[in-house]
């Protein structure tokens, strides 16, 4: 009688862990996001003349590449949003196993707080220093 209680109690506990895990899982966004590293990059048309160019186009700004990929199945859309300090930069959908990828510019010599969302979901949350 003894081994019968304690092999029910122990199938309840399993099936309350296999429920939890199942939860987690599916409340968490099909989504990978890759951050890569900062880079400095100059804004610049080969169609203006140097003399012509606005002092802006002279400056370097920092950027971070994004990569998203859907980890969806069944052509299922993916939406996301990503936003600077609060400010939204880049938004859009990954459908089944694409990839979408992203130039996002950052503060310069600052902190910047980089968020990524799926689905209400934080998937990516990093600080952020641009130094160009």
């Amino acid at each position: 009688m003894g081994i019968r209680r304690e092999a029910a109690v122990l199938l309840a506990a399993l099936g309350a862990l296999a429920a939890s895990t199942a939860t987690a899982w599916a409340a968490a966004p099909p989504l990978h996001v890759e951050v890569g590293e900062i880079k400095c990059v100059k804004l610049d048309s080969p169609l203006i003349p140097e003399n012509l160019k606005p002092a802006a186009m002279h400056q370097t700004y920092p950027t971070v590449q994004l990569t998203m990929r859907s980890t969806a199945k069944d052509d299922q859309r993916v939406g996301y949003a990503v936003t600077v300090d609060g400010t939204v930069r880049a938004a859009g959908e990954v459908t089944g196993s694409a990839t979408s990828s992203s130039a996002i510019s950052i503060d310069n010599n600052k902190a910047s707080r980089l968020v990524v969302t799926s689905g209400g979901a934080v998937v990516v949350d990093r600080i952020l220093t641009g130094r160009c």
